[in-house]
């Protein structure tokens, strides 16, 4: 059995009472007259690479919107990091924090001083940025965000492993699935037109995750989502219009006429 995923809009049938019967043989009137056109549907493996990269994207969103949350209770206790530090999640700015929130140390000059790298240049402004006034409540929700922050950034490492070793794997499978060459005319007429079972895995991703990290400003999981929603099969796309408008790419009607 085929099965066809049509857009809604192509197979609208005239105006009139509708009923489940009625669209039904409306829909197998256009099937039957070769005038329903399937959308693209990826295989499975491509599905299935979508929906982890899909939920990694959610727990980037996730993370960042923490850390704008940390930041906001920061800024309400007057202590000035992100002026100096470039993320406040940072190795420096984490090893300053927790010794602060943790009661460890509280003088600034000292706290200044567990900066690393070129942040080390910067212990006079790092001092003056940790002179605030931080209440009990703002201690707490500082330790719980940062707790949180370290949960969904192990989270979104094990999917960036996860990912990778999907998209390796399936290489290698490929790799090591594809058929031995010829040897002779031994073969039966049958089994030279048959196509070797190899299984339609994520063959050729690996090298297409290579060519698009190599683009500047791409990196590896912007090049790993474009893989996973777009494949790397383009002739089901007729032009690059069709491609943009299956991806959601494509300016709506309007906006192109407000724009024109």
């Amino acid at each position: 059995m085929t099965v066809l995923l049509v857009n809604a809009a192509h197979i609208k049938a005239v105006p009139g009472r509708k009923t489940d019967i009625k669209d039904a043989e409306w829909i197998a009137d256009l099937l039957q007259h070769g005038l329903l056109h399937p959308s693209f549907i990826p295989p499975a493996p491509q599905r299935e690479l979508r929906e982890l990269t899909r939920y990694r994207s959610s727990l980037v969103a996730d993370c960042a919107r923490i850390i704008n949350r940390f930041q906001k209770v920061l800024e309400d206790t007057n202590l000035k990091l992100a002026s100096v530090v470039t993320d406040v999640t940072g190795v420096s700015a984490r090893a300053i924090l927790r010794a602060y929130l943790s009661g460890e140390e509280t003088d600034p000059w000292k706290l200044a001083n567990l900066a690393r790298g070129s942040l080390r240049g910067k212990q006079v402004q790092l001092a003056q940025a940790m002179v605030g006034e931080v209440k009990e409540h703002h201690r707490f929700l500082l330790l719980q965000q940062m707790a949180l922050i370290e949960i969904l950034e192990r989270q979104i490492a094990e999917f960036d492993q996860k990912i990778a070793e999907r998209i390796e794997q399936d290489a290698e499978e490929q790799a090591t699935t594809q058929p031995p060459s010829s040897q002779g005319q031994s073969e039966t007429a049958s089994e030279a037109s048959s196509p070797p079972l190899v299984r339609q895995g994520l063959e050729g991703y690996a090298k297409a995750l290579a060519r698009l990290d190599g683009i500047p400003g791409i990196n590896r999981r912007v090049a790993e989502i474009v893989l996973a929603e777009i494949g790397i099969n383009m002739e089901q796309f007729p032009s690059d219009g069709h491609l943009a408008s299956w991806a959601g790419c494509a300016p709506a009607a309007k906006s192109v006429q407000a724009n024109a």
